[in-house]
């Protein structure tokens, strides 16, 4: 195979960019960090103190990830992901609040 440009294991390091690389649809492609930052936003979804408002917000895109960190049943207390469109779908747990974060959340 022939050596064709910069390998990215030699590029320069960088603690600020303007774009990063990827794949897209089998393609290299750019994308700009604000558009990057939209993304991970959006699947950041909310926290609550008990599953029942949890599951009473569902919109939110499906991949979205949330936290329940109070509710009377313990084992109601947890990480959620979001299945299904916008406005419907549901929650499903996926696993455990860490000590620190369920704290923080409570504070």
């Amino acid at each position: 195979m022939a050596d064709n440009g910069v390998s990215t294991t030699n590029l320069n390091a960088a603690t600020i960019v303007d774009d990063i690389l990827g794949n897209y649809g089998g393609s290299s492609v750019r994308l700009p960090i604000a558009r990057l930052i939209e993304q991970v936003k959006g699947q950041v979804g909310p926290t609550y103190a008990t599953l029942a408002q949890l599951n009473a917000d569902l919109n939110w895109n499906a991949g979205a990830v949330a936290g329940v960190f109070g509710d009377g049943t313990a084992a109601n207390n947890g990480i959620y992901l979001k299945s299904g469109l916008y406005g419907a779908g549901s929650w499903t747990r996926i696993g455990e609040l860490g000590a620190d974060i369920g704290k923080s959340l409570a504070d």
